[in-house]
């Protein structure tokens, strides 16, 4: 009876272990369908940032050329940083000698 009951509690575990693992290599197909299935919408977003990037780089090349573009460039974001005004600088009255 012992032997029975032992042998009965494997093939339960057993059996439990074969649907767990049925169901995770359905959920891995699943996942791995799923990323087949937006890989190409991935490429074409990756290749839409690529082209933006490159328009966004040739324009501030074109801007440190000619400044004259720069008005149309200032609602779409920061100007580059070479055609950005410097930042006043102290002059030698208003320095502060260091220390006191």
């Amino acid at each position: 009876m012992k032997n029975n009951m032992l042998a009965l509690l494997l093939a339960a575990i057993l059996l439990l272990t074969t649907v767990l693992n049925l169901w995770l290599v359905h959920s891995y197909h699943s996942a791995l369908n799923s990323i087949r299935a937006i890989t190409p919408e991935m490429a074409r977003v990756q290749n839409a940032r690529n082209v933006i990037g490159a328009l966004v780089n040739d324009l501030n090349e074109y801007s440190r050329k000619n400044p004259a573009i720069l008005p149309l460039l200032q609602p779409q974001g920061p100007p580059p940083a070479a055609a950005a005004p410097a930042a006043a600088k102290p002059t030698a009255t208003s320095a502060k000698p260091p220390g006191k």
